[in-house]
This record gives structure tokens, C-alpha cells and sequence, in this order.
């Protein structure tokens, strides 16, 4: 039996938990014991995150100086305690209470008996915090050349400042900057390799050369370096503002073009075809500036276009530059080029069909939302953005709480857009009063073959917006309120919908099309301050999904929408996703499954919260290691819908606006905390473990609810 486990074990909070011999100790779930030790016996050192002090939400605003002192003072007093025995680089603190860093083995043993923590689990390390935007499994390349060989070469990208960069068809990079940007990005990275040691760089002595004939000359085209980095190095790397990219040096077209398999018959059909292009690199990953991320956008659009020059004339819809894509319509012919000159930088076509619809199949007080409500933590200051069908801005429980609204349609086979004042790829101006207004008109609601469920697929969006940020009255503690009731609404119509006249059955009402999506997440980017939280007063709602499931991350189902979630997590921006309601207990669905995306499952709505709802899709977290996974009330859940009604709903549809609506809350109390932050904040001072069941059997597995504590 592996001595981990000769310890006595106890119940606390409804799950497994193991402690040392004294009552000290700190507690860990048996679950993240089991990953954490998984992760060291591969790589020898894993990721942990460690609750220090308990931090109730009315008094994160109000901490002083001597408070943060306090908690400063409790993380190196644990850091003295581990020793040696935790890395230097990798080392995080989120100001409230909680901690991250990587241990040993014999540091993992010391933890778990430490007198200086409260608990600690399991946290998905550098690659949950890094700035920068892995869209070709380099991270997971690297990793396997360090458990190969101990080490790997590693190509890295200096962070010059309003970087221009273009490549040719051969993947052949050429930059273009101001040489005092060059020297000063050299010097910044010189300042961070001249802290590296032989546990982290195994070739220091050319990498200053080479950077230091950097400071000299200023040539932005001698900007990518290579590094023989250790693990210890891949995590210093991975948090550092001094680079914008790393890849496994000369690692070139490591996976085949992408193409969808609905486009395998194009040559059978003369139509053209709506699709989305994602580039292999963005270059747009990193902790860059507004300047250099507007530079980095323009880069990306050039070489789009350079790709699409050789087509000769083609429809582009929209540019999508910050996620590496953009929007065209080609002909059969186009496709069958662009597939057979397999240009390099080119990493997916994806068409532009439907990927999701709207998941339909006492919740506030269940999770003592009340309390932070009576001190004041409403959400004020912050936006929920709802991506859905559209919110009914004059229902009188979403009165004045729509400050913006935008349409993103498309029209295509049975479907089509409604948008007002629709341009060429059917969206409407964004901000047009009124665009984001449901469809509460024949196959929506009237159409006598429409089942129940299509009906209220045109009163989804209202119905979420409600959950998320409804208020009857300002200023209560009680009745009907949305989770974040002073937050404002940013109401975005993504759906595309069944043209009238033709019947519902054995179709849904709303669809939403890929490129709708990604259009709306664009909307949201091009709103942010890059890498900056406290400008970024956002959280987003996605209460739909589709696909047969993924039992893993699932970022090259649709590469521009994973960039985007990345880029927007970035920025400071929860995306809340829920996980779908097929009642699958090992996947979820997308865009769930995309790394980053806070996933959503639903509970039993009863005063107790502790039963999965018989429908909600949830996962092992082992399956999904770092991720952030909540459970909560998505059954009969009452909000608004069309006119001045209230109806109840089920599924994690309305799960997952409870949870955005959380988020912004936490935000507003403390704007400058990233997803991150919030996440362990969240899991140490207001959430329980839920034992997940099915048939009424344990499945051997533990996700987490919220229960906020009384203030």
C-alpha cells in the first residue's frame, strides 16, 4: 500500500480527507491526493494550491495593510517549512488567502502535515496561469521531451513592444520593430535568464551572448532564441512577461490541417460554402500592451489575407485577428485548393455550421447568497455578457439593467438571421438599441407542431439574463433576485433561427453557427484592456452546447473559439459554460470542454443542493486536471421570460448563470483578482464537495458546490 495513504482518515464536508498523526495537519480530498501524486510520479514535482487564511467576502475589500502583512507573513512561514523541497519559480499568491507553488514528493509529505495551512489540492500549474496561447500542444510536446530526456530545446520570442511579424509559405517569420524596443526586451530578458540556475537552463552562457548582441544591434530578427530548458525552466518561462511565445525548437507542421468532414463531400455539391481559417500561430499570446496586441492583430490579418490572395477573389464576412481566423465564403474549388497546397500556416478550415443550441431539459438562498447580498456584494460595478437567444430588456425584472446590446446571425439552409439592419454576414451594428430582442414570433412559440421545449428556446437568453442579474427592487436581501442583482447586462444574440413557415419537428428553433460565436467573443475582446482585470468588469455567460461529448479537453473542435476563450482569460474574463444535459457522467460537451472555460453542472434546486441532477453532464476531474468544475441548482429555477412572466426552467442552463453571476460578484468586491484567483478563492472560503452519483451509486468522485458563509 503506498505509505500516502497510512494515515487515518476522517469525514469533513461530506468527502475524504486524509491528515497526519496530529490534528494540525492540513487536509487534502483523497481525489487531488491521488492527482497529485499521479503528477509526481511522471514529472517529480507537482502543482498545489494552498488555503492560508479563511477570507469571508465582506472583508476582502476592507483588508489593510497589517492583514496583508499577516497573510504574507503565513506564506513564508510555509515556504521556510517546505524548504528546498518547493521550486522557486512558479509561485503564486492571490492576496486572499490562497497560494500556489510546486512541490517534491518529500514536499507534498511535509505539506500534509503542516500546522502552517488550513487544506490544500491539487491546481493545474503553469498551464492555468500562463499568458500565453498554446493552440498546437507545444506545452505537451515540451513536457514529453522532459520526461524523455530531462530537458528540452525550447525556441522562445522576445516580448518587443508593437511587434510586427509576417510569414511565408514555408513558416519562415520576419519582424519588424523599433530597435530601442529590441534592446529593452533583450535586457528584460536578460534580467530573468541571469536568475535561471542549472535547475532551470542548461545553456545560460549562449542565451546571454546572443542577448546581449541583442542590446547592442537592436535587429528585431534575431528575436527568437533557443533555450535547453528543465521543467523547473518550462514553468519560470511560462510565467514570464519577457516572452510572448514558446515552442519546441524546430517543431514544424506538428499536426495535419484540420478539416471538417462536413466539408469532405464539397466536391459533390456545387455550393459554396461558409468556413472559418485559424492560423498555427497567432502571435498574439503573451503579457503584451495594448499597442503591441493591436500590432499583433494587424500581423495576423496580413497573413491571413496573404493566404487567401492565392484564391484569387473571395468573400470575407469578418477579420478575426485577434484569434488567429477569419470568415470567408469559398467555392468548392477554393476549399480543394486550400487543402491540397497544405500551406503550413494554416491549422484548421472549419465550416460555419450550427455547434451549439440553447441546454434546456430557492436557487440564490441555497447557496446563501442572501448573506453577501444584505452587507452590499451584489455585483455592482460589473457586466454579465449573455450569449444566447436574445433578453428581453423590457421585462420588468431586467428593468435597466441592459446597457448594450449586439446581434451576431447567420442565414443558411433552414435557418436565418434576425437581425436588425443586418450587414453582409448578418449581424446587426453593434450597440443598435433593440438587436438583441428574442424572437417571440411563429416557430418560436405559436407554431402548433412546436413542442414545449422549442417554444422556450426564444425565452432562453431572458431566462439566463434573469438568474445571472434580475432585481424587482433595488436595495433587498430577499425575494426574487438574480445572483449578482446590481450587476448590468450585456445582452448578445448569437441564435440564427427556423424561417417561418417551416415546421419544428425534428428540429431546434435556434441554432447558433461557429462564426456567430467567435463574433460575439470578438465583440468582448475588442472591449478589454489586455492583462489588465481591474479594467475588464466583465464575466460571460454561455448557456449552450452541443456535440456528442468529450472526455478531454477539446481546444481543436473549434481553435478560433478555444483562442478566444485564452485570450479573453487574459484579460481578466470568466467564460461560464454549462456542461450539458445528456446526463453523461464522464464528458461534457463543447464549448465546455475547451481548457479555461469555468464548466458548469447542475444540482437538485432544494434547500440541501447535494443530489446531481439526473441530466447534468459531469466529468472526473482526473480527466480534466486544472480545470475549474461547479455544481449548482439548475432545476426548477423561476425568471423572467417573455412579456412580464416568470416561469421555471431546467438544466444547466440555469446552473451556469448562477455561477456568472458569482463571479461578478467576487469582482466587484476585488476587481484586480484574475479567473484564477477567484477560482481558489471560491474553493477554500465558499464551496463544499459534492459526491457525485448516478443510479444511486458513488462514482467514485467528488465536484464542488457553493455555499457562501454568513456575513
Amino acid at each position: 500500500m503506498n505509505h500516502f495513504f497510512r494515515k487515518k482518515t476522517l469525514i469533513f464536508a461530506g468527502a475524504l480527507l486524509l491528515q497526519s498523526s496530529y490534528a494540525s495537519s492540513a487536509l487534502v480530498e483523497a481525489q487531488d491526493l491521488v492527482m497529485l501524486e499521479k503528477q509526481l510520479a511522471t514529472h517529480g514535482i507537482s502543482p498545489v494550491v494552498v488555503h492560508l487564511e479563511n477570507l469571508p467576502i465582506d472583508k476582502i475589500a476592507s483588508r489593510t495593510r497589517s492583514d496583508k502583512n499577516r497573510l504574507q507573513q503565513k506564506s513564508q512561514n510555509l515556504l521556510n517549512e517546505l524548504g528546498d523541497h518547493v521550486l522557486k519559480a512558479g509561485r503564486w499568491q492571490n492576496g486572499v488567502g490562497q497560494m500556489g507553488f510546486y512541490v517534491t514528493k518529500q514536499g507534498l509529505d511535509l505539506l500534509k502535515g503542516s500546522s502552517n495551512a488550513i487544506s490544500f489540492s491539487h491546481h493545474g500549474g503553469y498551464r492555468s496561469r500562463t499568458h500565453l496561447i498554446d493552440s498546437e500542444g507545444d506545452f505537451e510536446a515540451i513536457e514529453a521531451n522532459i520526461v524523455s530526456t530531462g530537458s528540452a530545446e525550447v525556441e522562445v520570442l522576445l516580448n518587443v513592444e508593437a511587434l510586427e511579424f509576417s510569414a511565408d509559405k514555408q513558416m519562415n517569420r520576419a519582424y519588424k520593430a523599433l530597435p530601442a524596443d529590441v534592446k529593452k526586451a533583450a535586457t528584460s530578458a536578460r534580467v530573468l535568464v541571469e536568475l535561471m540556475d542549472k535547475s532551470e537552463l542548461l545553456n545560460p552562457q549562449e542565451v546571454l551572448g546572443k542577448l546581449g548582441a541583442l542590446e547592442s544591434s537592436g535587429q528585431a530578427n534575431g528575436i527568437r532564441l533557443k533555450l535547453n530548458i528543465t521543467a523547473q525552466g518550462l514553468i519560470r518561462l511560462s510565467d514570464s512577461d519577457a516572452f510572448r511565445q514558446i515552442k519546441l525548437f524546430q517543431r514544424k507542421n506538428a499536426r495535419p490541417l484540420q478539416v471538417d468532414s462536413s466539408l469532405a463531400d464539397f466536391a459533390k455539391r456545387n455550393v459554396n460554402r461558409e468556413v472559418i481559417l485559424t492560423m498555427r500561430e497567432s502571435g498574439v499570446g503573451g503579457k503584451l500592451s495594448p499597442a503591441s496586441h493591436k500590432k499583433s492583430v494587424q500581423s495576423n490579418v496580413k497573413i491571413l489575407d496573404d493566404i487567401l490572395s492565392s484564391l484569387g477573389q473571395v468573400k470575407k464576412f469578418k477579420d478575426f485577428g485577434e484569434f488567429a481566423s477569419v470568415h470567408v465564403e469559398l467555392t468548392p474549388q477554393q476549399i480543394k485548393q486550400l487543402i491540397d497546397t497544405k500551406d503550413p500556416r494554416l491549422l484548421s478550415i472549419s465550416e460555419n455550421r450550427p455547434v451549439a443550441e440553447p441546454l434546456l431539459t430557492v436557487s440564490g438562498p441555497s447557496m446563501n447568497m442572501p448573506s453577501a447580498w444584505r452587507v452590499g456584494y451584489r455585483g455592482q460595478g460589473q457586466h454579465i455578457i449573455v450569449m444566447d437567444t436574445g433578453v428581453n430588456a423590457n421585462h420588468p425584472f431586467l428593468k435597466d439593467k441592459v446597457v448594450l446590446e449586439a446581434c451576431f446571425g447567420s442565414t443558411s439552409g433552414d435557418y436565418v438571421s434576425i437581425c436588425p439592419q443586418a450587414d453582409a454576414s448578418g449581424d446587426s451594428p453593434l450597440g443598435l438599441k433593440g438587436s438583441a430582442m428574442p424572437r417571440f414570433e411563429a416557430n418560436c412559440l405559436l407554431h402548433p407542431s412546436a413542442t414545449s421545449s422549442q417554444r422556450g428556446t426564444c425565452t432562453h437568453g431572458t431566462h439566463v439574463a434573469g438568474i445571472a442579474a434580475g432585481r424587482l427592487s433595488p436595495n433587498t436581501a430577499s425575494g426574487l433576485q438574480g445572483v449578482a442583482p446590481d450587476a448590468a447586462i450585456v445582452a448578445v444574440q448569437t441564435g440564427s433561427y427556423l424561417k417561418e413557415g417551416l415546421s419544428p419537428l425534428g428540429k431546434s428553433s435556434v441554432i447558433n453557427a461557429r462564426a456567430d460565436l467567435v463574433s460575439a467573443m470578438q465583440a468582448a475582446q475588442n472591449a478589454m484592456v489586455p492583462n489588465t482585470p481591474a479594467s475588464n468588469p466583465y464575466t460571460i455567460n454561455l448557456s449552450l452546447g452541443a456535440g456528442s461529448g468529450s472526455t478531454a479537453a477539446c481546444n481543436s473542435e473549434t481553435v478560433a473559439f478555444s483562442n478566444a476563450l485564452a485570450s479573453l482569460k487574459n484579460a481578466g474574463v470568466p467564460t461560464v459554460i454549462s456542461s450539458g444535459n445528456n446526463g453523461f457522467t464522464d464528458k461534457v460537451l463543447w464549448p465546455a470542454c475547451v481548457s479555461g472555460a469555468i464548466k458548469v453542472g447542475s444540482l437538485v434546486n432544494n434547500s440541501l443542493g447535494n443530489t446531481r441532477a439526473t441530466s447534468s453532464n459531469i466529468i472526473n476531474p482526473s480527466q480534466i486536471p486544472g480545470e475549474t468544475f461547479w455544481m449548482a441548482p439548475g432545476q426548477g429555477v423561476v425568471s423572467s421570460v417573455e412579456q412580464t412572466d416568470y416561469i421555471s426552467k431546467s438544466g444547466t442552463s440555469m446552473a451556469s448563470p448562477q455561477i456568472a453571476g458569482l463571479y461578478a460578484v467576487v469582482k466587484g468586491v476585488d476587481p484586480n483578482l484574475r479567473v484564477d484567483d477567484i477560482n481558489a478563492y471560491l474553493v477554500a472560503n465558499a464551496s463544499q464537495p459534492v459526491l457525485m452519483t448516478a443510479n444511486g451509486s458513488s462514482l467514485g468522485f467528488s465536484l464542488r458546490k457553493i455555499r457562501l458563509p454568513n456575513f
